[in-house]
């Protein structure tokens, strides 16, 4: 795809003035009654006839157009981008295999999954591994977003009530203070409440001070023993005091290679046929200017197109495309040239 001329002037606002030479029009003071039967003006100008061209193919039927786009039943979600196990992540296929084997370790031993941290990008998977992590273990699967927990009781809430052996997913746990993954810390591991901890009580428990440990009165259990898969979009280090008590990490990247096989399972589900040459090249493009694969996907669904050439991308995209990303790429076509 040449996107040398990608959006002429996206970065500059746009100029409305008045060409030079013209006048600008001005709007009379009276005007004479219109009429319900009087005929409809006839456009003159470029503007009005562009205009007039754009209304009336919006209101032609959709049997009288050739070619015309039929609109999906439904939008597609997240659930639709879901793999039913673990061996159909077919995105990231070596953490797949080694999630895998610990499943069956843990399904031979009869105990939960390990406490797992997730980092990686947006769109990088992270949600269908805990999703297919569940399904392969037969065990419940609950969310928990940390951005709408403000404190120990609205944690103590979504906390309680899990099931023993559920997969939980907590996302957004870059975004949150010391003291909140103090107290997830300490939920998931003594899976004491969390109502009375602070970040000091994190510290003696990591820090296995056994006078301290034993100085401090000890609650009651107020969760069951569940497993935490934490996700992050940005990098966690690995001997973290905070992450301590977490026992696998794995890390998951977005790519071309990847969006294109969520994107294949996903127009697959929507009974949709596109060919491989237009799916790579959605999958290229949706990478390079950071498109939701979600959003990406409906916008195919809904234009009905399934061959997409790069012009159709340029257009379809231009709402959603980062615009970051888009200077970027027209810095590096810059120097390339040069």
């Amino acid at each position: 795809m040449d996107e040398s001329d990608l959006f002429p002037g996206f970065d500059r606002p746009e100029d409305r003035r008045q060409e030079d030479g013209k006048k600008k029009r001005t709007r009379a003071r009276t005007r004479a009654p219109r009429t319900t039967n009087a005929p409809a003006p006839v456009p003159t100008t470029p503007e009005c006839v562009a205009a007039a061209n754009v209304t009336a193919a919006s209101t032609t039927p959709a049997s009288a157009t050739a070619g015309a786009a039929i609109a999906p039943a439904r939008l597609l979600t997240h659930t639709d981008l879901s793999a039913p196990t673990l061996d159909h992540l077919t995105e990231c296929p070596a953490l797949a295999e080694t999630a895998s084997a610990v499943v069956e370790r843990c399904l031979a031993e009869q105990r939960r999954f390990p406490h797992t941290l997730l980092v990686g990008p947006a769109d990088s998977s992270k949600r269908l591994i805990a999703e297919a992590i569940a399904a392969d273990l037969a065990v419940p699967f609950h969310t928990v977003e940390m951005l709408h927990i403000n404190g120990p009781d609205a944690l103590d809430a979504a906390l309680r009530g899990i099931p023993a052996g559920a997969v939980v997913l907590v996302s957004g746990v870059d975004t949150v203070t010391p003291n909140a993954l103090a107290d997830l810390a300490r939920a998931a591991t003594s899976r004491e409440s969390v109502r009375d901890t602070t970040f000091r009580d994190l510290m003696r428990e990591v820090e296995g001070e056994a006078w301290k440990k034993a100085s401090r009165p000890r609650t009651p259990r107020g969760y069951q023993d569940f497993t935490v898969v934490m996700t992050s979009r940005t990098h966690v280090p690995s001997d973290s005091p905070l992450h301590r008590w977490v026992q696998l990490q794995f890390f998951t990247q977005r790519s071309a290679r990847t969006e294109a096989m969520r994107m294949h399972r996903a127009f697959r589900r929507a009974g949709f046929p596109i060919e491989l040459d237009p799916l790579c090249e959605l999958a290229r493009f949706a990478v390079t200017f950071k498109v939701r694969t979600l959003q990406a996907v409906n916008a195919v669904l809904l234009s009905g197109r399934g061959r997409l050439d790069p012009a159709a991308l340029e257009s379809l995209f231009e709402h959603a495309m980062d615009p970051e990303q888009v200077r970027k790429m027209r810095r590096f076509l810059r120097k390339a040239a040069a």
